[in-house]
């Protein structure tokens, strides 16, 4: 298998959530928990990007607790993975939100096998959505991310119209995995309501 950091994006400021999401329960574990337990069969190292405010402790060898780099705080999921990529030396980097915690390790799994030279980031679609947050980027993207972020421009989408991207399709009955829960009314109709 390549050798491949995680990434965990935790720093959102989750305003229609009415509290910090990172921190709600799914199976027992918090969004964040759950997001490295999915990470940690396919990396190497895991970086959990935070935000300064948020309280967090992990004692794992293989986990990093990290905030943006001061040049670029607050400025959004690039600035977190630029971040990442200014710290590790790994090829490939896996990112994952915390804000989709029903994502599942087999679709993990079949991002890892488009991974090759010729790409700079592996990124699925589902029900012809593009899901830039739960992928895989190559170490030469970091240059692209830096010169967004420089020019202000946070768009992940801006970032994968510059780049080799593999596009992964899903088929649609795998929608519900890629769920993203901003509001409580999502976290209740996703998960909540369901396990009652």
């Amino acid at each position: 298998m390549a050798n491949i950091t995680g990434i965990v994006l935790m720093g959102g400021q989750s305003r229609r959530f009415q509290a910090d999401k990172a921190f709600a329960v799914y199976c027992d574990k918090t969004f964040y928990q759950q997001s490295i337990r999915l990470l940690e069969p396919f990396a190497n190292t895991i970086y959990v990007v935070k935000r300064p405010d948020q309280s967090i402790t992990i004692n794992h060898d293989k986990i990093t607790i990290a905030s943006d780099i001061e040049r670029f705080r607050g400025e959004g999921p690039l600035a977190g993975i630029y971040t990442v990529m200014s710290r590790a030396s790994t090829d490939w980097f896996m990112v994952l939100p915390v804000d989709t915690p029903l994502i599942s390790a087999s679709i993990l799994f079949r991002l890892t096998q488009y991974l090759h030279k010729k790409t700079d980031a592996v990124i699925p679609i589902v029900n012809g959505n593009i899901q830039p947050l739960i992928g895989l980027y190559h170490s030469d993207v970091k240059g692209y991310i830096e010169q967004q972020l420089i020019n202000k421009d946070r768009s992940m989408h801006q970032l994968l119209a510059k780049l080799t991207v593999h596009y992964v399709e899903f088929p649609a009955e795998d929608a519900h995995f890629f769920a993203n829960i901003n509001t409580e009314e999502e976290y209740h109709y996703y998960i909540k309501d369901q396990l009652e």
